[in-house]
């Protein structure tokens, strides 16, 4: 399920995966925060709407996010 919060600048998407709950994308500052399903969130900066968007269309959201995001060297800061 695709929620659009304040506008179209901030989207939140909920995955039936085994590691991640949901995510959540600001377009106008190219955050992304995952939420896992251990309680960890995690922000990483930078992440061009593309990128997000093919994660959100992914059938592993798991694996996508291991090789697409965790992976291919974007900043990042533990939230929680």
């Amino acid at each position: 399920m695709e929620q659009f919060l304040g506008g179209d600048s901030v989207i939140r998407k909920s995955f039936e995966s085994t590691s991640v709950s949901f995510a959540t994308y600001d377009k106008t500052h190219m955050f992304l925060e995952v939420t896992f399903k251990n309680g960890a969130v995690y922000r990483y900066k930078g992440i061009p709407e593309e990128a997000v968007n093919e994660l959100f269309n992914a059938p592993s959201t798991g694996k996508h996010f291991q090789a697409s995001i965790k992976n291919a060297g974007y900043s990042y800061e533990k939230l929680k």
